[in-house]
């Protein structure tokens, strides 16, 4: 699977272009991917989703980083 900064979808006109980047680029700050894929995280903010995966040992570190990295954003997660 691609890494998370190669998953986002839905992607139409510049607003949207810059929220993406700035996402991404939050997320890249503490949010590490697992090769290992045991289980992924769903992030949706607008029309961006970015899927994370990771490992079941580091599921919660991977969470707890999801919501410090996107601390001033509006987003749902989901666990898949």
């Amino acid at each position: 699977m691609a890494s998370f900064t190669n998953q986002i979808g839905y992607l139409t006109g510049d607003k949207t272009k810059n929220q993406a980047s700035v996402i991404v680029e939050a997320l890249k700050n503490g949010v590490k991917e697992s090769p290992k894929n045991e289980a992924q995280i769903l992030i949706k903010s607008d029309r961006i989703e970015v899927i994370i995966s990771t490992s079941y040992m580091d599921f919660s570190n991977q969470l707890e980083n999801v919501k410090f990295a996107l601390r001033d954003y509006k987003y749902e997660m989901q666990i898949l």
